[in-house]
């Protein structure tokens, strides 16, 4: 393939040395590209802002000469890293993907990238994943959830980094808060229940004492049940509230417990599909014997026969609104109101 007519062929026998040794600096590519090292440095730091002919050339040097910036040199020279840690409890839900892509979308045009860790749910775990983050130093983080250790609260704090707590609300956030409020999301499906004439729900979910955001969403869904007269729910807790088979397991377990159970809230959708397909298997009709609701509005919840009753929060939205806060932050604007709040939405469906 002939080169294109801009890429210089030979960039002097100092340079042509220090690639044979391996050592590319960023003036190497500049010269390659035909450009300054300080364009070299905005097209990998920000190339929103650079134009696209330019971008190309940077690129295709980059990509010749097998450039990998110091990212150590680069961090100490200008204090600067462009990295946000981000730490979610699992990656096997699409929800948390969507929040994941939106931060991604916003940041990476001014020219931040992402780390991400899982914590497992667990606040131990989660103080370790932000330890090693720190390494690095991320100019900003986000951390799903407003419960967190002591210790993680006072790291945070201490070192004054514009933080993100995201997928919930807070009186008092490290810093900000951008979700949803989960105790009225719970409250929200029993309402819709107990209009369908459901009189005997139930729950299954995480257990409690684990997971803090389906805690919540149990107890808005316990305290509407009661102020509606239902009777009280009856709670299924699973180790592994994304478990298919435990959801299996623990479906079968409340109908044996409560033959009359007439409506289920499955605290995310990937329990509540598990359900329905169980449902089917014992001969239960959905939802004319039992209405099934999820949360989350994942990708399968309008593909399943019944289509998933389900809450849909705005996971990709709210990974924006997080890093347009962490971008003002960062960049030293003002921060505004500590505590933005997205809401959800009942998407009724076929399965209640």
């Amino acid at each position: 393939m002939a080169r294109a007519p801009w890429v210089k062929t030979s960039g002097g026998e100092a340079g042509s040395r220090r690639r044979q040794r391996g050592r590319i600096r960023i003036e190497d590519v500049a010269e390659l590209a035909g450009v300054s090292a300080i364009t070299v440095s905005r097209v990998l730091r920000t190339p929103a802002i650079v134009a696209e002919d330019t971008r190309r050339r940077v690129d295709e040097a980059v990509d010749r000469l097998g450039y990998v910036p110091n990212l150590a040199a680069g961090t100490l020279a200008s204090l600067k890293s462009r990295l946000v840690a981000v730490v979610v409890p699992t990656l096997r839900s699409s929800v948390y993907a969507d929040t994941i892509q939106g931060l991604s979308d916003e940041l990476s045009t001014a020219g931040y990238h992402l780390m991400v860790g899982y914590s497992g749910y667990s606040a131990e775990l989660e103080l370790s994943v932000f330890r090693a983050f720190m390494g690095r130093q991320p100019e900003a983080v986000v951390l799903t959830g407003v419960e967190h250790s002591p210790a993680l609260r006072r790291l945070l704090r201490k070192r004054k980094l514009p933080t993100v707590e995201i997928w919930d609300l807070a009186d008092d956030p490290i810093d900000i808060a951008v979700g949803f409020d989960n105790f009225a999301a719970g409250a929200c499906v029993a309402d819709h229940l107990a209009k369908a004439g459901v009189r005997h729900p139930a729950v299954l979910g995480s257990d409690p004492a684990r997971e803090a955001r389906a805690a919540k969403r149990l107890a808005g869904f316990t305290a509407r049940c009661q102020a509606r007269g239902l009777r009280a729910p009856v709670v299924e807790p699973l180790i592994d509230g994304m478990s298919p088979e435990e959801a299996e397991s623990g479906f079968r377990r409340l109908v044996a417990r409560a033959p009359d159970i007439d409506g289920l809230f499955c605290l995310n959708d990937a329990l509540a599909i598990a359900a329905i397909m169980e449902a089917r298997r014992l001969s239960i009709d959905v939802p004319g014997r039992m209405r099934i609701v999820g949360f989350g509005d994942f990708d399968l919840a309008a593909h399943v026969a019944p289509r998933l009753t389900t809450v849909r929060v705005p996971g990709h939205e709210m990974g924006r609104r997080a890093a347009r806060r962490l971008l003002d932050r960062a960049e030293g604007r003002k921060r505004g109101q500590r505590v933005e709040d997205l809401s959800f939405e009942l998407v009724q469906r076929e399965s209640a």
